[in-house]
């Protein structure tokens, strides 16, 4: 399904997990607003994305930060619960660093 634009009615999840799609979204504003719309009120947002790299191809975003991908979600954010910065050197799945963030969404 096109993250853009997900056939999913309004308030549908509690939980909305994205690991490794944020950075290749053509319009990361538009995700955003479709993560809003299909989450319910307090619902919880995970986002994995690798930062600090060269975008090229369908690699298009580097947010470079938990703040990067937050500028996005706000003013609907509730609270963030979780972030996390994973060097390269520590992150054996991806090869680059990484970050985490896990927040509630307030609607």
């Amino acid at each position: 399904m096109d993250m853009h634009n997900l056939q999913f009615n309004q308030g549908t999840f509690d939980i909305i997990f994205s690991s490794h799609s944020f950075e290749h979204a053509l319009y990361p504003q538009k995700v955003a607003a479709e993560f809003i719309r299909i989450g319910k009120n307090r619902g919880i947002v995970g986002i994995e994305v690798p930062v600090n790299f060269e975008t090229k191809g369908a690699d298009i975003w580097d947010f470079r930060s938990v703040d990067g991908i937050l500028s996005y979600f706000e003013p609907k954010i509730d609270t963030v619960l979780y972030e996390k910065f994973i060097p390269d050197e520590k992150n054996i799945r991806h090869g680059t660093d990484c970050v985490q963030v896990i927040f509630s969404l307030s609607k």
